[in-house]
């Protein structure tokens, strides 16, 4: 049987946060492109659909605000990763941070997978609190979805936040995260085809294609209009 982890909340580690802005692959006014095209990941399972689609084809961007939060949820993962080792390192024959697992279309990267004699746990970390938590469960239980159908053999699962440390149930994580994969599979496959009502606020704006109505020469909207590629 896997060992319990020794595992607390963030607050309660007391870790020191070195806190490193990533430097923006290009800035744009107040937005920043931080990450080029890639597979998208669990991550995205409380984004509308359109953010799904756009980091797929743009990679992530951000307001200047948002960017920061970023890079602190970053040093909260680092530091807390660094002391679980510290904590656990003679529990397990290997702990791992951010180890890659694909489904397609989808990569799960977990925050800390550990492991013994063929059993795993998998522990995704947020720098938030429980008011959020509807936000970090559906993360958690992708990961473990996508990490038993690709064989890994995962027993236990917590959520570390600022406040609690919550241990889930597997097979309640494998059937939510199964409806989520379909969800977000869904979403990738069929893009949306008109903007949503907040699209202005999106730092995607610059970039994306979804079409957006505009006026032709009788006044009628002209849903055909694509966005022009403003990096292109």
């Amino acid at each position: 049987m896997l060992p319990e982890p020794n595992v607390v909340p963030i607050l309660e580690a007391h870790l020191l946060i070195n806190k490193q802005p990533k430097p923006p692959l290009m800035r744009f006014g107040r937005y920043r492109w931080l990450d080029p095209p890639h597979t998208p990941g669990p991550s995205l399972i409380a984004k509308p659909r359109c953010h799904v689609w756009n980091i797929i084809l743009h990679g992530t961007w951000a307001l200047e605000d948002e960017g920061d939060i970023r890079d602190y949820g970053n040093a909260v993962h680092e530091a807390y990763y660094n002391w679980f080792v510290k904590m656990n390192k003679d529990k397990y024959d290997k702990i791992e941070s951010e180890p890659h697992y694909v489904l397609a279309p989808l990569t799960a990267v977990p925050d800390i997978v550990y492991c013994k004699n063929n059993e795993c746990g998998v522990i995704e970390v947020k720098s938030y609190s429980t008011d959020k938590l509807d936000k970090a469960l559906p993360q958690l239980a992708l990961y473990v979805y996508i990490m038993r159908r690709v064989g890994v053999n995962v027993t236990q699962a917590y959520l570390v936040l600022r406040n609690a440390v919550l241990p889930y149930n597997i097979q309640f994580l494998y059937r939510e995260g199964e409806q989520a994969f379909r969800t977000l599979r869904t979403w990738i496959r069929e893009p949306p085809k008109k903007p949503y009502a907040s699209c202005h606020k999106c730092p995607y704006a610059l970039v994306c294609r979804i079409p957006k109505p505009t006026l032709i020469d009788n006044g009628t909207p002209n849903p055909g209009a694509v966005t022009q590629l403003a990096l292109a």
